[in-house]
Formats: C-alpha cells, sequence, structure tokens
C-alpha cells in the first residue's frame, strides 16, 4: 500500500480509498508576481525622483563620463526599475539601490562596447 500525490492510499491492485491524510493538505498562495509589471500601473516610491537625481549627478561628477556616457545613464533609467522593485524603501535605502544600479549598467554597458569594438561591430 502506498499514497499518491493528492493523498489517497493506492493498493497494488490499483483501487484507490481517500482516506484521513487528505485533510493534511498544505495550501501555498503565490503572489500576483507579475501584477506590477504588466497588469496595471506600478508603484512607484515617492523618493524616486529627488533620488534618480542626486544618484546620476554624483555618478556623472565622479565617472568623470563623456556626453554619450551621460546620455546612457539618463536613458536608461535604473532609478525607476529600482523605485518600482522597492515603493516602500526609505530613501537612504533607494539610494543605495539606485547607486548600485547605475554603476552596474555602466559596467554593463562598458563591457558590451569594448566587445563590440574587439568584434569590429
Amino acid at each position: 500500500m502506498g499514497y499518491n500525490a493528492v493523498g489517497q492510499v493506492v493498493h497494488p491492485e490499483g483501487s484507490m480509498e481517500h482516506t484521513v491524510e487528505q485533510d493534511a493538505v498544505v495550501q501555498v498562495v503565490l503572489p500576483e508576481m507579475f501584477l506590477y509589471f504588466l497588469a496595471q500601473s506600478p508603484r512607484v516610491n515617492p523618493h524616486y525622483e529627488d533620488i534618480r537625481r542626486e544618484s546620476e549627478a554624483w555618478l556623472l561628477k565622479h565617472g568623470g563620463f563623456d556626453a554619450r556616457m551621460s546620455s546612457f545613464i539618463h536613458r536608461t533609467d535604473i532609478s525607476y526599475f529600482c523605485a518600482v522593485v522597492i515603493p516602500d524603501a526609505r530613501a537612504e535605502t533607494l539610494r543605495t539601490l539606485c547607486d548600485w544600479g547605475n554603476w552596474v549598467s555602466l559596467v554593463a554597458g562598458i563591457d558590451c562596447d569594448s566587445a563590440q569594438a574587439d568584434l569590429g561591430a
């Protein structure tokens, strides 16, 4: 005798009987993971606009980037993505994530540019 996936007893001859174990079902509820991005306008952290300006300004000031790279940083708007991901975070937390996100996008962008140059693209 054994049990199938829904807690029914499976007898060697193949017949099934409902058992008490059926009542011990664990319900798992998954969040609507794509709700914010696809179904409706996302909640955006209220600190988004100020933090975006601060984060981009700091990066551009200390990075020594040319106009092309400055435009890339502004157009990608990593801060918006961060503000949607953590809509309830404090300003300091959002700033940390935006700084990190901008830096990562720059490194990835520079690596992609270098790879294209190496390939003669």
